[in-house]
């Protein structure tokens, strides 16, 4: 039988990568970050964000396809309520939005 001796200093070394080690091994640690919750106040604006002509985004939401709110004439959209909704009725537009 042997033994093994070692210091503090290099056990703690040890210890340290090994928890990080595991730490990156976690599932979903490389997943990008949650998109931001943005309000938008303008079909230019949503189109800027989607990728999708004004045009296009008007029928949408005269549809109900696309959620928003509506104060007098002003017309509010919320990012992740709207990209929740292109998934949802399998609506493409630009790859990634712009932030």
């Amino acid at each position: 039988m042997f033994q093994i001796t070692i210091d503090e200093t290099r056990l703690s070394e040890i210890v340290r990568k090994a928890v990080k080690d595991q730490l990156e091994a976690m599932p979903g640690k490389n997943d990008p970050p949650p998109p931001e919750r943005k309000l938008i106040h303008s079909m230019q604006g949503l189109a800027d964000f989607t990728g999708i002509s004004k045009v296009t985004l008007q029928r949408l939401k005269n549809g109900g396809k696309i959620p928003y709110r509506q104060i007098g004439r002003k017309v509010i959209f919320d990012s992740l309520e709207v990209l929740a909704a292109m998934d949802q009725h399998g609506i493409k537009g630009r790859k990634k939005p712009r932030p």
